[in-house]
């Protein structure tokens, strides 16, 4: 590159010209060398000189030391679009050594060119070729002073070189060469900034086929053959000096055909020159199309694009048979690429304008599309200003929460907002607002109606506004909430059946204890007499002993596995029963307000236990009344067509007795609330009560089927809600009666327990009973015994928990040997259905209970 100014105007070029050629009359060489780089090129006949080795030593050095203080005037400048050409004549006087010639004072003129090439872009020289007619010098200075001596021949000789005839330079023809050059480069120019300027296709390849025309120097015409897009037929022909019927003669013509030379050159890719059309017998069916038209020879290039697809044919048609000339070729050459230009901008211009159309069609469809979307989808769509501003909204909003667009439209989504929810909402907002997405983010919205319907919302930020949807999850929400509830119930419920077990298995220990002193101390009572000491101390015996049994009974009633009658219960009857032992026992400022509408209705259950559920439930709202109060119950039937569940199990469709204890006291708190029903759990003073009361009602009513809602506000009082599987019409109730013990005849009773002083107390009993019993602790003696003779025993009565083998084992492995013998099972924790069993009895017994079941397990 040469170092040179920044060049904006054709008078910034000749400036530095003139100026490059003034630095030469100094005697500057490192000037003058700058302006000789590397890709200088210096020609001079019979040698050339490329570098700047080269140059220094071969040329510049000793030219300057030849010709010092020399002048280049510069006589004309041909502009072409990246080249000039320049052409000066050097004057100077020959004072030194040159070319194998001493010095001389002869003036010197000596005519030169260059060509220069220089980048518009960047607007600097890129290179130089510099033209001497060295041997017109040589001349000068021979006519001048005759040649060297060998001595000073040498001695004036540059190195590599020897003196001698030289040739002279056509500087002329040089000139001549490089104006063409330059006329070509300026008709390749033209040609290009026309088809960068656009327009219609045949426009710009008619200018080309006319600039071809103009510019070569033989008669001429010149036309363009345009193929469709798969190469395979010409479909456009531009022709702008042959007349409309050649045109229409060749348009539609095949490739395939090979009619004529350009079906030729777009068939084998290759340019097909034709000398003499008549000659060649290849175009007998082309002389159709050039005969009339005086047509001899034919130069047809084909022309490609980017991609080396072939595009169409640029042809030359001379009048005389002869060879395209060099000239022409280079000519064809330049066009060929502007055509291939302007036919491939043509078709990418198609393309656009399809592709533009297909894509303006695709937008409607789309558009239609997302307004059907934006119409018909069930979530909320909106589009709001970053502010939370509603700026349009679809007509879901209309569906799921009554609101119209005209409702919305310019409001804030603070106007709809529940009031927990606003400045989470305000957060999430600014959240949008710093260009962050909000992938989900729930709040209320209330609807025209006033409710508020839960929402779960995604939304974007773009361009100043946010685009959201939101779902409508209230039903997903509350299910939640159910599902929570149900997991609650569930802990609640696994944690008071553990309890319940370890609390059955106190209580049947228990049983046995008592089942001890019960037995022992009615046995006594038999030989007390009345008003004796032994009498009374004995019925103390027997009263601690009924009030643990008491106990007892309620904490098998919390587990569940208490033996409880199940018979039809008139729940009317047992709620008034009870309500007079209740109203007996309030405080002054305590009222009962029943309101008993339920009438026979009755539920399968044990009345004692519905009778505890009820003074339970009514004690514990008396003492959440310290300071008085109502004491409201009601007891109703109703019917449930879907499931629910409730605060302690839950409710199954049919029908029930539902039966609610309120109270105006002080409430439950939530602390409490949630082990009120565990056992032994109390919120009175150490000794009073014994944390049994809600654990028994809780065991009462789940062993029954049933369920318990609870409402509770601190206060101002709680409710409880009792649901009873309602099984029909409770029977008429008989007078009490008190029959004599029933006795037996002799029967021989087997009677098996782990507990020793337990069969000794019941084989005493039966024995006054008038029974033969046959006592064992080990249930696996009493098998083998009664193995060994089935016949000898007329019945059984067995304890239900023993070691080795329960009792409902001996049960089945003595109804294996002899299925019909009478059995009575002795527990606290089974009910007859599913042991094998003719009578349950409860533990402990007494002998007014063992009289009756051994009576009726065998007179069923």
């Amino acid at each position: 590159m040469i170092a040179t100014p920044a060049l904006r105007s054709v008078a910034d070029i000749e400036s530095f010209i003139t100026g490059y050629y003034a630095a030469w009359g100094g005697k500057d060489e490192d000037r003058i060398l700058s302006y000789y780089a590397d890709n200088v090129t210096v020609q001079i006949p019979g040698s050339l000189m490329q570098g700047r080795s080269a140059v220094r030593e071969q040329f510049v050095r000793p030219f300057i030391t030849a010709f010092p203080g020399n002048r280049h005037f510069v006589k004309n400048i041909v502009h072409g679009r990246d080249a000039a050409l320049v052409e000066f004549t050097f004057e100077a006087e020959h004072r030194g050594p040159f070319a194998g010639h001493a010095a001389t004072h002869a003036r010197i003129e000596l005519p030169g060119c260059g060509v220069y090439d220089y980048d518009p872009t960047r607007r600097q020289i890129t290179s130089a070729r510099i033209y001497f007619d060295v041997g017109t010098l040589l001349k000068q200075i021979i006519e001048q002073r005759g040649p060297l001596s060998r001595t000073e021949e040498a001695a004036a000789a540059p190195t590599g070189t020897s003196p001698g005839p030289v040739e002279h330079l056509d500087l002329a023809a040089v000139i001549t060469a490089s104006q063409r050059m330059l006329r070509r480069e300026e008709v390749t120019r033209v040609a290009l900034e026309t088809v960068a300027e656009g327009g219609p296709l045949g426009g710009m390849l008619d200018f080309l086929c006319r600039t071809m025309e103009e510019e070569s120097l033989d008669r001429v015409i010149a036309c363009i053959h345009c193929l469709n897009e798969d190469a395979t037929m010409f479909c456009g022909i531009a022709a702008p000096s042959l007349d409309k019927s050649y045109r229409e003669a060749t348009n539609g013509v095949l490739v395939s055909s090979m009619i004529g030379p350009c079906c030729h050159a777009a068939a084998t890719r290759q340019t097909v020159v034709v000398p003499e059309v008549a000659a060649d017998p290849r175009w007998v069916k082309f002389r159709e199309f050039a005969d009339p038209l005086g047509l001899r020879s034919c130069l047809s290039k084909p022309i490609f694009s980017n991609e080396g697809k072939v595009l169409g044919t640029f042809a030359l048609y001379y009048f005389e048979a002869r060879d395209p000339s060099p000239r022409d070729e280079r000519m064809v050459e330049l066009l060929t690429r502007a055509a291939a230009v302007a036919i491939e901008r043509s078709r990418a211009e198609a393309a656009l304008r399809e592709l533009n159309e297909t894509l303006e069609q695709r937008v409607q469809a789309e558009t239609r599309e997302r307004l059907q979307i934006w119409n018909v989808s069930q979530d909320l769509l909106v589009i709001a200003g970053l502010d939370g501003t509603y700026l349009s909204v679809n007509p879901a909003w209309t569906a799921t929460l009554g609101w119209s667009e005209a409702d919305l439209l310019g409001k804030s989504s603070q106007w709809l907002l529940h009031p927990d929810d606003r400045e989470g909402t305000r957060a999430e907002l600014d959240h949008l607002a710093s260009g962050h997405k909000t992938l989900r983010f729930e709040n209320r919205i209330r609807a025209k109606d006033g409710s508020y319907r839960w929402i779960s919302w995604n939304a974007a930020p773009d361009s100043g506004r946010i685009y959201a949807m939101g779902r409508d999850i209230t039903e997903h929400r509350q299910a939640e909430d159910e599902l929570r509830k149900m997991e609650a119930q569930l802990l609640q419920a696994q944690r008071l059946e553990a309890m319940g077990t370890l609390a059955g298995g106190i209580a049947h220990d228990f049983n046995n204890i008592l089942g001890a002193i019960l037995g022992y101390g009615e046995m006594a009572l038999r030989d007390a007499k009345k008003g004796t000491r032994l009498r009374r101390d004995v019925d103390s015996i027997m009263a601690a002993g009924e009030r643990g049994r008491a106990l007892v009974d309620r904490v098998l009633a919390f587990s569940r596995s208490g033996v409880g009658e199940r018979v039809p219960v008139h729940v009317d009857a047992v709620v008034r029963e009870a309500l007079d032992q209740v109203a007996a026992k309030l405080p002054r400022n305590v009222t009962v307000t029943p309101r008993l509408s339920a009438g026979r209705a009755a539920m399968l259950g044990d009345p004692t236990q519905v009778h505890q559920v009820i003074m339970n439930l009514a004690s514990n709202a008396v003492q959440a009344m310290p300071r008085g109060g109502t004491l409201r119950v009601a007891l109703e039937t109703a019917t449930f067509d879907t499931a629910r569940p409730a605060t302690v199990g839950s409710i199954v469709p049919g029908e029930y007795i539902v039966l609610r204890v309120s109270d105006t006291g002080t409430g439950i708190p939530d602390d409490v609330l949630e082990h009120m029903f565990d056992p032994f759990f109390t919120t009175k003073e150490a000794g009073v009560g014994s944390g049994l009361g809600l654990s028994l009602v809780h065991g009462i009513v789940t062993n029954a089927g049933g369920a318990i809602d609870v409402a509770t506000k601190p206060g101002k009082g709680t409710t409880f809600t009792v649901y009873l599987r309602r099984t029909g019409i409770a029977p008429e109730r008989r007078a009490d009666e008190s029959p004599p013990l029933p006795r037996g005849e002799g029967q021989r009773v087997l009677v098996v327990d782990d507990e020793e002083p337990l069969v000794r107390l019941a084989t005493e009993t039966l024995e006054h009973l008038g029974y033969t019993p046959v006592g064992f602790t080990s249930s696996t003696a009493a098998l083998a015994a009664f193995r060994a003779d089935p016949r000898r025993f007329d019945a059984v009565l067995t304890d239900e928990r023993m070691p080795v083998m329960s009792g409902s084992a001996l049960i089945r492995e003595v109804r294996g040997i002899r299925g019909a013998i009478p059995v009575v099972l002795m527990s606290g924790y089974l009910r007859a259905d599913g042991v094998g069993a003719d009578v349950v009895v409860k533990k402990p017994l007494l002998a007014r209970d063992l009289a009756a079941s051994i009576a009726r397990a065998l007179h069923p």
